[in-house]
């Protein structure tokens, strides 16, 4: 724009790994909330299931979109629509990872090499902005499904 101010909201973001550590989940959610456009956004995370991290966030996803059962944000008077419309690619979404995961499974029973999918083949999660990031309520909505998901014991790899 020519005056070397960045955009306040992005058409796309990038996320590699992030989902590991599931202390920061709800802070992922919040930023992704925040960053991207509410007419053309798309977060595209590319990552392993890493044990039940993927599920995880997911399940958090889905959460604070309202696709559960969750008690409502104190002091909120708007229902919750969703934010983002989630879509995750697991396998099958392109030929040459397909080829080498094969390669890969096939040299591991070889002993040739140590590949373990749930560590090393990488999914791809596809959230597409739906809605505006309302600070309040969604921060709000976020700590709580955040909170309630931590009552739960979380495994992690």
């Amino acid at each position: 724009n020519g005056n070397n101010t960045l955009p306040l909201h992005y058409n796309i973001c990038l996320v590699s790994d992030c989902l590991h550590f599931q202390q920061h989940h709800g802070g992922l959610i919040a930023t992704l909330g925040r960053l991207l456009d509410v007419k053309n956004g798309v977060a595209i995370l590319c990552q392993p299931k890493r044990g039940d991290s993927q599920e995880n966030f997911i399940n958090l996803l889905e959460m604070v979109n309202g696709n559960t059962t969750t008690a409502n944000v104190p002091g909120s008077t708007t229902a919750v629509a969703p934010l983002f419309d989630i879509c995750l690619l697991e396998h099958g979404y392109d030929d040459e990872v397909e080829r080498l995961h094969t390669d890969f499974l096939q040299k591991q029973q070889q002993g040739l090499s140590y590949y373990e999918e749930i560590r090393h083949y990488p999914n791809i999660l596809i959230l597409k902005k739906i809605r505006p990031y309302q600070e309040k309520n969604d921060t709000s909505r976020i700590i709580q499904c955040f909170e309630e998901r931590s009552k739960t014991k979380i495994r992690s790899v």
